[in-house]
């Protein structure tokens, strides 16, 4: 797995994100499919917050 040099160099880039994506693109899936889950997790937390 390679990643290229600017993205090493973000300092602001989320560690916790960089490791999810890794797990995600290991198991084959993508970053669309990530961001429609946690969407989708975000929606049902509002639901239950109100």
């Amino acid at each position: 797995m390679s990643f290229s040099p600017t993205l090493a160099l973000k300092k602001s880039l989320d560690e916790n994100w960089v490791q999810l994506m890794i797990a995600a693109r290991s198991m084959g899936i993508s970053k669309k499919e990530v961001l429609h889950c946690i969407r989708q997790l975000q929606k049902q937390n509002k639901r239950k917050i109100r």
